[in-house]
């Protein structure tokens, strides 16, 4: 938004078809404190059965295996080792203990390339097919179909292993599933058992006390909080951001994010930046010739402003603002100029060189094709992906992420907008209306899913109500115009003064767990301090209502475990529960983050 209209497609959009992806492995960026791959949340649903308990064995070629005899992964029959993925089992079965219809597959293990170029991965499938590389989905066909090939490609470097998952299910009639790559170097083959590795999980004796599985790798706790950002319109002087003294600035120190995004073009302004930075809050700022800001007056205002920024980033929402030029072009080819000149000139100033330009903001993401694209004047790309009132992350993986790939292709994104507005009786069905409590479970969830897909930084909208009319466009704060938290404040809040830590070059470790019980839209994080305490933040991912929805969860660790301890952040950062040296601890996962703290031994 900031000073545009946000509009979202309506939940009923139909799927699409098959798919071509392009993500990259190979980007680094000093925009977060470090970035590590994590294993995607379906890897949560699985529920071993006792038939199925299992001890690690040593690394197996080829990928580990696990058969369902049903097309949503529950009910597991078989777990294995397949050398490959060239299956068509077409009328029959991949095993006696599987049904020849309605069945579903997971393989994952890591993957290692044999050159250092953009792989193209190609999957033949009948039915649904999901394949995901070093955490990315790059291929996504879930639904039924005739066999048909479906493409995605990804940057990976020679020799270094990248885990994989490819799901599949089977609904009924043939049944065929295939998994090819090729690359400039590499001919187009099925992917190789020799190139495949798997930690397998023979089957034991049945009724075995715990469960030991392949340790899952944290990411860290630090990265996670550097993820955080909020919008933040510190030149509205008219509105409640006016309060800048006795609200906006203490407020901001109170809640505990270290990055806001922010732009404008004038004194007041730079002087709070500067003050929130030695607070040690930096920006991202907005850089638009609407506000009188040519590329050459945005590298001189990063000048005046350097202990506070992070980042730069292009025109807002031109998109939706078709009274929007630059030089004489209209919204598309003006902000296309713009872009273009904004980075060349941070490019060729040393002073300004070392900062990420962020591409220009689109509201609706079907408009990328009009864009054009950016890819080779951004860092990073840029998302407003607004749920329009729905659960986190709606829409990500068949409508943002591939659309936004076409204008900044295999660069990492920020969000730099999503939220929910909180207006009383404002239903409009593009954007309707969640209660406080509501948006208060979706907010931490948001930031939470984002960092599962990698983004880079997501910045919420926004701070505080700007004006105390209840319209959607006043109403999406974390703070209402008076100055008083909604309860979405404290839970950002605790989840910040829970999960803080300082960036650390301490090597992350794997915990050896499973989750097993109602598994039904369990999602995860699993993060690590650099004291070695895991966190492993788990919550349940379905439409929220003011009341607590609680699903049954066991969580069974392997690894040596000194003492459990379970918050919800949501409610205060007190402990509401603790397990001394616990292998199974059953909890009540709700659709609020629900974090447990695991002390190694």
């Amino acid at each position: 938004m900031l000073d545009s209209k946000l509009n979202t497609l309506s939940s009923d959009a139909s799927e699409l078809g098959g798919s071509d992806r392009s993500f990259s492995a190979l980007e680094s960026s000093p925009y977060f404190d470090e970035r590590l791959p994590i294993t995607s949340q379906a890897s949560a649903e699985a529920t071993l059965q006792s038939s199925l308990i299992a001890a690690p064995d040593s690394q197996s070629s080829g990928l580990t295996a696990q058969y369902f005899d049903n097309p949503d992964f529950t009910n597991p029959v078989l777990k294995r080792v397949d050398a490959t993925v060239d299956f068509a089992w077409n009328y029959g079965s991949p095993d006696s203990k599987v049904e020849a219809d309605a069945f579903s597959v997971r393989w994952t293990g890591q993957i290692q390339p044999k050159y250092s170029e953009t792989y193209t991965f190609e999957t033949l499938s009948d039915d649904g097919i999901k394949l995901w590389i070093n955490g990315q989905l790059v291929i996504d066909h879930w639904n039924d179909h005739a066999p048909t090939t479906d493409t995605g490609s990804i940057s990976l470097l020679a020799d270094q292993s990248y885990d994989i998952k490819l799901e599949y299910y089977e609904q009924g009639g043939e049944a065929i599933a295939k998994l090819f790559w090729s690359s400039l170097s590499q001919t187009k083959e099925i992917v190789p058992q020799s190139q495949l590795s798997s930690s397998f999980l023979e089957e034991t004796v049945p009724g075995q006390a715990n469960i030991a599985l392949p340790g899952e790798q944290a990411r860290s706790a630090s990265a996670f909080i550097d993820s955080l950002g909020i919008n933040t319109h510190l030149r509205y002087n008219d509105t409640s951001y006016g309060r800048f003294n006795d609200v906006i600035e203490p407020r901001l120190i109170e809640l505990g994010i270290r990055h806001i995004r922010d732009g404008g073009n004038n004194a007041e302004l730079f002087e709070k930046l500067n003050r929130l930075a030695m607070s040690g809050i930096r920006s991202t700022l907005v850089m638009d010739p609407k506000d009188d800001i040519s590329p050459t007056e945005a590298v001189n205002i990063v000048k005046r402003v350097a202990a506070s920024v992070d980042a730069v980033e292009g025109p807002n929402e031109w998109d939706v603002n078709n009274v929007s030029t630059y030089q004489g072009q209209g919204n598309y080819a003006g902000a296309r100029q713009y872009q273009t000149e904004l980075y060349r000139a941070m490019k060729s100033d040393p002073a300004t060189a070392g900062y990420w330009v962020i591409a220009p903001s689109l509201a609706q993401p079907e408009n990328a094709d009009q864009m054009g694209s950016l890819r080779d004047v951004s860092d990073l790309g840029n998302m407003h992906s607004y749920a329009g009132g729905r659960t986190p992350t709606s829409d990500y993986d068949w409508r943002w992420m591939p659309l936004m790939q076409k204008v900044t292709a295999d660069r990492p994104i920020v969000v730099t907008e999503t939220g929910w507005h909180t207006a009383d009786h404002y239903t409009a069905l593009q954007q309707p209306n969640v209660t406080e409590q509501v948006a208060a479970k979706y907010v931490p969830r948001q930031y939470l899913e984002n960092f599962n897909w990698n983004i880079r930084r997501t910045f919420m909208y926004e701070l505080i109500d700007q004006k105390p009319e209840s319209s959607q466009e006043n109403r999406f704060g974390l703070i209402r115009h008076d100055g008083s938290p909604k309860p979405a404040f404290y839970a950002v809040k605790n989840l910040i003064s829970l999960l803080n830590d300082t960036p650390s070059n301490v090597p992350l470790g794997t915990l050896n767990y499973s989750l097993t019980g109602n598994t039904t839209n369990l999602h995860h994080t699993l993060l690590q301090k650099a004291n070695g305490e895991f966190f492993l933040v788990l919550w349940t991912n379905g439409i929220s209502t003011d009341a607590t929805v609680n699903q049954q969860v066991t969580l069974n660790v392997s690894t040596p475990i000194r003492q459990a301890t379970t918050f919800l952040s949501n409610q205060s950062t007190n402990a509401t529960g603790q397990y001394v040296s616990p292998t199974q601890i059953t909890l009540e996962v709700p659709d609020e983050p629900l974090i447990v703290k695991l002390t190694p031994a």
